[in-house]
């Protein structure tokens, strides 16, 4: 019968190497928002909040002028505070640029969409097409603020 033998102090080396080299990597822990709260506290946050409401009390001051003999005044009020909300979200923060900011290819939808909603109503939109309004403005504004972590990098 063969006795066991010790592994030499090369072989522990080795064998430890091979240890370091098969350990799967730590992964860093991704911190995300957890409530809708959070996601909208950081979407608005700092200076984009007070450009959204002087932006929104013109917009809808234009667009009562506009679309006012066609269009119902809430509708007016949800599509231009539901336009500038959106648009807001695109204004960079402090240390951030304006690509950032975008978020590239997926940052179209939530910028046009307003766009278009304002757009039908200054068209004089009324009936079910003011309905497609508002729901361009919801839709542009729902991607904006639900896609921020992936389109768009928010700042604080």
């Amino acid at each position: 019968m063969t006795t066991p033998t010790r592994p030499s102090p090369q072989d522990d080396a080795a064998l430890a190497r091979i240890r370091t080299l098969t350990q799967a990597p730590a992964v860093p822990v991704v911190e995300s928002p957890t409530t809708p709260l959070d996601l909208l506290r950081n979407t608005w946050a700092g200076h984009r909040l007070p450009w959204a409401v002087g932006i929104a009390a013109v917009l809808f001051g234009w667009l009562t002028l506009v679309a006012a003999p066609t269009a119902a005044w809430g509708v007016v009020l949800v599509v231009s505070v539901g336009a500038v909300l959106a648009l807001a979200t695109y204004l960079p923060g402090p240390g951030q640029s304006f690509g950032a900011a975008f978020g590239g290819m997926c940052g179209i939808a939530g910028f046009c969409l307003p766009l278009f909603g304002v757009s039908q109503l200054a068209q004089g939109a009324v009936g079910t097409a003011s309905g497609y309004a508002v729901a361009a403005v919801v839709v542009g504004l729902a991607q904006r603020v639900l896609t921020a972590g992936s389109c768009g990098t928010p700042s604080r």
